[in-house]
């Protein structure tokens, strides 16, 4: 969309999305199959046949406009931020519409554009670990319903699960016989890290969600919340 809309370059490729939805999301929403309920669920009201839904505007809400947006300005702020360093301004992009080779080097340009398509992958992938803990409940913290330790709670999948995300990254970005085919570079080290401090922001975000809605289940967030 921004590409056709501010003329910036397609900062993502084709076939890194390919891979966040065929390769590195697909067993961490299989390991979703394996949790255990909520230890409140018995306690809400009976769900209302023919009015609640399986999906329905509160997780369009909490999908798209609160974790998308978070992971989406996230990924291109660190693209964008890598260009800079590396010599390539946002102004330069900015509504150029392909036309950025006409004062930076072509083939620099398409190097650099690889790169940061590879951070863009690796800032989301690294980000879904944390969303992959944020999502397993809807009310309770992640404290009252622990992954691991917890006979009742635990879900050993899910880590499984991240490490393959991981090694998915790690093929697809580092073996040297792919990278001139599918556009893909090593990415920096820091942005291996940052994107980590960002997941643990999203998911302390997702906290306070569940937070305001235990503690005021009539209150306006209770009643927009998934």
């Amino acid at each position: 969309m921004t590409n056709v809309m501010f003329g910036l370059p397609q900062v993502l490729s084709s076939f890194l999305m390919i891979i966040i939805c065929c390769f590195t999301d697909c067993l961490a929403a299989t390991a979703l199959a394996y949790e255990t309920p909520e230890a409140d669920v018995l306690l809400r009201p009976p769900r209302r046949i023919g009015v609640d839904r399986l999906v329905d505007w509160k997780l369009i809400v909490q999908s798209y406009g609160f974790v998308g947006v978070v992971e989406t300005t996230t990924s291109f702020a660190m693209s964008y931020w890598y260009l800079q360093r590396s010599g390539i301004p946002f102004s330069a992009l900015w509504f150029s519409f392909g036309s950025a080779t006409e004062t930076i080097d072509p083939e620099y340009y398409a190097q650099k554009l690889n790169e940061a398509s590879s951070i863009y992958f690796v800032t989301l992938v690294v980000m879904q670990w944390f969303n992959l803990l944020a999502v397993r409940t809807r009310r309770l913290s992640i404290f009252q319903h622990p992954p691991l330790f917890n006979k009742t709670t635990r879900n050993y999948y899910l880590f499984p699960a991240m490490v393959f995300a991981l090694l998915m990254a790690f093929f697809w970005l580092y073996i040297p016989p792919l990278q001139p085919v599918l556009g893909t570079t090593p990415v920096p080290v820091e942005h291996w890290f940052l994107p980590m401090a960002f997941g643990l922001g999203l998911l302390l975000l997702d906290e306070a969600r569940k937070y305001f809605v235990r503690g005021w289940p009539k209150g306006p967030i209770a009643r927009v919340a998934w």
